[in-house]
């Protein structure tokens, strides 16, 4: 919900970077390392979970409007 602080935990079997570019949030993620994206929802919106070396997708952040 937007106002909330948001954490997402990632793993992955190689070396990479962990983000979700539309809001500027990335962190190194690799075997034994996980990265910890942690930002405020300030805006309501779905956002993709890259791993941006891979150039894959890994999931969706969901922010709902507050009300």
């Amino acid at each position: 919900t937007v106002g909330d602080v948001v954490r997402i935990d990632v793993r992955a079997k190689a070396d990479d970077t962990a983000e979700v570019d539309a809001l500027g949030v990335s962190e190194p993620v690799g075997p034994g390392i996980a990265a910890q994206l942690v930002f405020d929802a300030d805006q309501a919106g779905r956002f993709a979970v890259t791993l941006r070396d891979a150039g894959r997708r890994i999931g969706t952040v969901v922010v709902r409007a507050t009300g």
